[in-house]
């Protein structure tokens, strides 16, 4: 008796989405360096596995902080921000870790469904960018956004991350255009039952806002 072929077609589309994820994650950003960033992967995926933290050279407090987003987020109080803040990590600081932490853990997650390995990011040379919208400001959130803070926009004081959330969830999920349209189906799934899954997932990782 043969055993079945198991493994999962990968639409191009999604394989495309996981990849300028990881790009844009490699990217420097507002704070970090393109290393920076990587290590921040690296950390919260060791954190993930119940692995050693990785060698890197950033300072305590962003490592405790990358580990409570990759692993800890239900422990993140207004009150621990503030104190993060305190020791040292500015409210967009801990804002690009929120992001890169959350988009990572989000592709490592997708490709281990998918039988994929997620990839080895190369280090891109650079100095952070600083780059930040001017309108940003904190509206609601424990963080600087544009616009009242929900979560569609929970990255948006922050372009490149803000972009690559949109356009990874668009892959993944919806369009925004389609986001009202109740009709809509996709790969031989209903809207309900896309919801369906979503809502489930949400409720797994204790996803509320």
């Amino acid at each position: 008796m043969t055993s079945p072929d198991l493994r999962v077609h990968v639409p191009d589309d999604i394989a495309n989405g996981l990849d300028r994820l990881w790009a844009a994650l490699a990217q420097p950003g507002c704070s970090f360096s393109s290393p920076q960033r990587i290590d921040m992967t690296l950390v919260a995926r060791a954190a993930a596995d119940h692995q050693p933290r990785p060698d890197t050279t950033m300072p305590e407090p962003i490592l405790r902080a990358v580990e409570a987003v990759a692993v800890g987020a239900h422990h993140i109080t207004a009150e621990w921000v503030d104190q993060l803040e305190a020791d040292g990590v500015r409210r967009l600081t801990y804002l690009e870790i929120l992001g890169v932490v959350a988009l990572a853990n989000a592709a490592d997650t997708l490709a281990f469904g998918l039988g994929l390995t997620s990839p080895t990011l190369k280090r891109i040379a650079g100095n952070p960018t600083g780059g930040v919208d001017p309108e940003a400001a904190i509206k609601g959130g424990w963080a600087p956004t544009v616009g009242q803070a929900f979560a569609h926009n929970a990255l948006s004081a922050l372009p490149d991350l803000h972009t690559a959330k949109l356009d990874f969830t668009e892959s993944m999920y919806l369009a925004g255009p389609l986001i009202l349209d109740l009709d809509f189906a996709r790969d031989g799934l209903t809207r309900d039952q896309i919801e369906l899954v979503a809502t489930r997932t949400s409720r797994l990782n204790e996803c509320f806002f």
